[in-house]
Parts: C-alpha cells; sequence; structure tokens
C-alpha cells in the first residue's frame, strides 16, 4: 500500500530560507507507492540565485510520520549543498594627472561581493617613466582592503617626482599581487593591470 512521508526544513544549516533558497510549496510530504524495492523520491529545493562569492551552504531536512506503519531509518535528516559558482574581478583604472599637481590618485573597483572581504597588494613598475631617471616614487605591495560589497571601490596614490625637464609624457605601469584574507582565493580575478600616464608640464 506503500506510504507517505512529511518533511521539515530543520533550518539549522548555513543557508537561510528566503535569502538562499525558497521552501517548497505545501505541503511538504513524499508519496512511496511501495510497487519496487529501492524506489526514491525527490525533493527538489529552488535555489536563489545571487552573484556573491561565498561558502558553499547547506539545507537540512528532517523526514517525519510515515504512514501505513514504516518507520524510518536512523534520524531521517538530509543534508543538501549549495556549490558557490560565483565569480569577482578588482579592475584598476588608468589615469593621468600633471607632473608638478601633487599625488595622482587611482582607483581600483570590486564588482561582485565577496564574503567576507579580502586583502591585495598593489605595485607599480617602470613604464617609460623611471625609478632610475627620479620620475616616480614607488608603490611597493600596498595593501588594498576590500570589505567585500559589490563595486566597492578602494583608492591609492602614485607620486610623481617634479623637475623642470621639458620631455614626453611619462607612464607608471600598475599591477597586483597575491590575495590574502579569503579562501575564495580562485574565485577572484585580480589579473587586471593599468597605468599611470605622468603629463608634462
Amino acid at each position: 500500500g506503500g506510504t507517505q512521508v512529511d518533511y521539515i526544513f530543520l533550518g539549522t544549516g548555513t543557508a537561510t530560507v528566503g535569502n538562499d533558497y525558497t521552501e517548497p510549496f505545501l505541503p511538504h510530504n513524499l508519496t512511496f507507492f511501495g510497487l519496487i524495492p529501492g524506489e526514491t523520491q525527490n525533493i527538489t529545493i529552488p535555489i536563489i540565485n545571487d552573484n556573491t562569492v561565498e561558502a558553499p551552504e547547506t539545507i537540512i531536512v528532517q523526514l517525519v510520520s510515515p504512514t501505513n506503519g514504516v518507520t524510518l531509518a536512523g534520524t531521517g535528516i538530509g543534508t543538501g549543498t549549495i556549490t558557490n559558482d560565483d565569480k569577482a574581478t578588482v579592475t584598476i583604472a588608468s589615469v593621468s594627472g600633471p607632473e608638478d599637481g601633487g599625488p595622482i590618485t587611482v582607483t581600483a573597483i570590486l564588482d561582485n561581493p565577496v564574503d567576507g572581504g579580502f586583502t591585495v597588494p598593489v605595485s607599480t613598475s617602470d613604464g617609460t617613466a623611471t625609478i632610475a631617471d627620479n620620475d616616480y616614487t614607488a608603490v611597493t605591495n600596498l595593501p588594498l582592503v576590500f570589505t567585500g560589497l559589490a563595486n566597492e571601490p578602494q583608492t591609492f596614490q602614485v607620486s610623481p617626482i617634479a623637475d623642470n625637464i621639458v620631455e614626453p609624457d611619462e607612464s607608471v605601469k600598475l599591477s597586483m599581487g597575491a590575495i590574502s584574507g579569503t579562501p575564495f582565493i580562485t574565485d577572484i580575478d585580480v589579473s587586471s593591470t593599468a597605468e599611470v600616464r605622468i603629463v608634462n608640464d
């Protein structure tokens, strides 16, 4: 004669209803027809898609109250895992400024949210402007600390060294190093490069 068994969401997983998933419509029950051994029935849980880089999250469901004299094996508890498939990118924007205008502000932007935030270092290197020619002050592994918000900007400065030489505009290269402070290193792209153009004045 088969059996009908109810299921409940325990709410003890790391995923939250309404934010990470939607509970299926009532009634929360499964019907086993009892015609063949190994019969399976599925609980389908709609997942709410977002663009946050985050850890895998769990949904915990328990079977309760089977009918027709059927008993549950063990606790009847099962765990579903939502695995992260989101990515984030940090982009540095190229910028220019006059040689005698003081420090030039550079902006790096995180496009998608990252749970818990992270730190990435930024450095300068010689382009047509060089340290040897005393064109600018080097920036070496300056940490940019992102809290993990979508479209979050972080800024830093590159300082030209003023002189009285008439010369072509010169450029300083910008790049980022290895991420720290997060387990999601492979999900965050920090390959963006840019340049600061120092305009002769």
